[in-house]
Formats: C-alpha cells, structure tokens, sequence
C-alpha cells in the first residue's frame, strides 16, 4: 500500500493586499492551529513530505516536518495553486465555469485540466518514486478539488461561498468548505490502483 496525503495549508494573511499570492505567510494563528492539528499519529513516520511552491504551504509543511525528526521538504510546483491569470475582467460566475467547463481559463491562467493534469502527474511521481511508503503533500483547496474531481462525482458547488459538494463511493467526501489543514488520505495498492479516499479530519 501507498499512501498520499493532501493537505490543504493552514491559515494565512489576505490582508496583505500588496503581498503576491505566492508570498503571503501564515499568521501566528495559523502556526498554532497547525501545530494543533498536526500533533495527529496519521501524519508521524513519514517517508518523504511536499509543499508547493508558495510560502504558506512551506510554512505548514515545516510544522509537519517538526514532528517527523526534521524530514526534508521537497518543493514541487506541480502541487500550486491554480493560477488565476487576469482575473479582473472576468466576472465571478467564471469560478463556476471552470468546474463544469474542464478547459476554461483566463489569460495568463490555467484551466481545471491543466491543474488536474499537474497534480496527476504529482501522484504518478510518487507511486513510482515511493511504493509501499507515506507521503505528505501539503497543497491548495482549488487544487485538492480538481484532484478530486478525477475520483468524485461534483453534486453541487458555490464560489462566492466557496462550497463544494463531492462524492466518492456514494458517500459525501466534501460538503462545504475545504478547511485550512484539511487532510484528505488517498490509498493505492502494489499495482498503483487508487483504493480509496478519506477526509480524515472534521472541523468544528
């Protein structure tokens, strides 16, 4: 068996309106709940942990590694964020577009596709790197859900509200919001087969 983590990052400052997306750190709140809800017994012994390239997921990914004997983090821009592209002249509707319609971009910016093809192409990198071990791969809500929109029936979703409804195994996996720290556990087999998915933490 094989096993992936993908967690969503902790919290981070949006008010640093002058700061790029891919810079803005967490806030000492969101350290304290990440150290939190990362003393979790599914995520010590790790054999190898990821962060994307934005600061925030670097920051969260060096909490984990904190409780993994310092254990090297390995930055992978094939786990980022959707990048958004000139999405001032797009109206809000278009975030909805991008579920339904996998090939929508803005200028500049990446479709639902192209995110969901990268992080594929993550998965596949471990499987062949890491069979038989556990990994961690600290990532972005937009991305977590294109990745899961490959295994999950999409039942319905808001953007203004940030809402997703995903199904996997006609159970609900996601019904609301993909919360900071979020973790979601994906099993394969010998045979690189996904086995199954599970969001093995609930936030109050």
């Amino acid at each position: 068996m094989t096993t992936i983590y993908f967690i969503r990052h902790s919290k981070f400052d949006r008010r640093m309106v002058k700061t790029k997306n891919e810079t803005l750190p967490l806030t000492k709140e969101g350290i304290n709940y990440a150290r939190h809800m990362f003393n979790n017994k599914e995520l010590m012994n790790i054999d190898a942990l990821y962060s994307s390239e934005f600061l925030r997921t670097k920051q969260t990914a060096k909490i984990i590694s904190d409780y993994n004997n310092n254990i090297k983090i390995n930055v992978s821009g094939l786990i980022n964020e959707r990048a958004k592209g000139n999405a001032h002249d797009v109206p809000s509707s278009f975030w909805d577009t991008q579920l339904i319609d996998e090939n929508a971009k803005t200028i500049g910016g990446e479709s639902r596709k192209e995110v969901s093809n990268r992080m594929l192409s993550f998965v596949n990198m471990v499987l062949d790197k890491y069979q038989g071990k556990k990994i961690v791969a600290v990532s972005h809500a937009v991305a977590i859900t294109y990745l899961l929109m490959n295994y999950c029936e999409l039942i319905s979703f808001d953007h203004h509200k940030k809402y997703r409804c995903l199904k996997y195994k006609d159970e609900y996996l996601v019904d609301g919001l993909i919360e900071f720290c979020d973790i979601f556990k994906f099993t394969f087999d010998e045979n690189k087969k996904l086995i199954n998915i599970e969001r093995i933490q609930e936030k109050n």
